[in-house]
Order: structure tokens, then sequence, then C-alpha cells
């Protein structure tokens, strides 16, 4: 009876990881398997990003900040709220529009604008002396909805990114 107990409890134990296994694979297909996220500085200094863009398969998403510096004390931030992510190895090109605008101004994005910006993975973080990632926002934007962001033919963007770094994973 002993014996059969012990085999019993084994088969049990052996079903409830098989079990758990297949829950946990299951869930970790659920996140994004396609992403561009990272910060930093651009071009010595003169715009500061960070970026959060991810695809499911099914739906994109995700914020990016920008605050752009123009001369030494006037700037401009605003906020893309992603809805279209194209990952091609390395590069990328994120669209949004624009849902939040601190100070207006007339070189600037405008509120609900779309704007794509293009990216680039090149390693490691970029030292300033030799940048190895890119990130450009475009405004206007080449795009106009949520979908041609997916149609755009990618290479490599010049690199740019003197502080900071860029990762891309694609699938």
């Amino acid at each position: 009876m002993r014996k059969l107990l012990i085999m019993l409890t084994s088969a049990m134990a052996v079903a409830i990881a098989a079990l758990a296994g297949i829950a946990g694979a299951s869930t970790s297909t659920q996140g994004a398997d396609i992403y561009g996220v990272g910060g930093g500085k651009t071009d010595f200094g003169m715009t500061t990003f960070n970026m959060s863009a991810h695809s499911t398969g099914t739906r994109d998403f995700g914020t990016i900040g920008v605050t752009e510096f123009v001369g030494t004390t006037s700037e401009a931030s605003y906020t893309i709220d992603v809805d279209c992510v194209h990952i091609t190895g390395q590069t990328g090109v994120i669209s949004g529009l624009v849902k939040k605008l601190s100070p207006a101004t007339s070189i600037e994005p405008t509120l609900g604008e779309r704007v794509d910006v293009l990216i680039g993975d090149g390693g490691e973080p970029s030292p300033q002396s030799a940048p190895v990632d890119a990130f450009y926002p475009n405004h206007p934007a080449v795009t106009t909805d949520s979908t041609q962001c997916k149609n755009l033919a990618l290479a490599f963007p010049l690199q740019n990114v003197t502080q900071g770094n860029v990762v891309i994973k694609n699938g």
C-alpha cells in the first residue's frame, strides 16, 4: 500500500509540473516579442529621449518622450503615443501621435500630429566619441496612419546617440 501511495504521489507531482510548464509557456508568449527601447541624448545633447515601443503581433503600443533644445535656453518636450512598430534586423521605424506638448513652438510637432521615429541598434551603449546607435524623430511624418510604418523599407540611419543606448529585439 505504501509503495502504491508513493507512486501516486510521484505521478501527481509529475502531472502538476507538466501543467505548470504548459501554463508558464503560454503566459510567456503573451508579452511583446518585438521592441525598441532605450534612452539617452543625441547630437551631443541637443535632443534627449526615452523610448518603450512594443509589438505583440496583434497590436503595437508604447510611449516615446522627446525633448529638443533650440539654442542654449529654449526647449520643447513632447510625448508620442506609439501605434505602429516596424523592426527589421537592427533598425526600426516607430510611429505615433503627439499626445503631450510643452510648450507649443513653431519648430516642434503639434498636438495630435503623427511623428515617425527612425532607430538603429549598433550594439553596446554609445560612447560620446563614437556613436553606434541612432534615434531620429521625424516630423512631419512620412506616414499618415497607424499601419503605414510597416511598409517602409529600412536602412540603418546615421549613428547619432552620443550618450545612452537603443536596444532592438526582432522576435
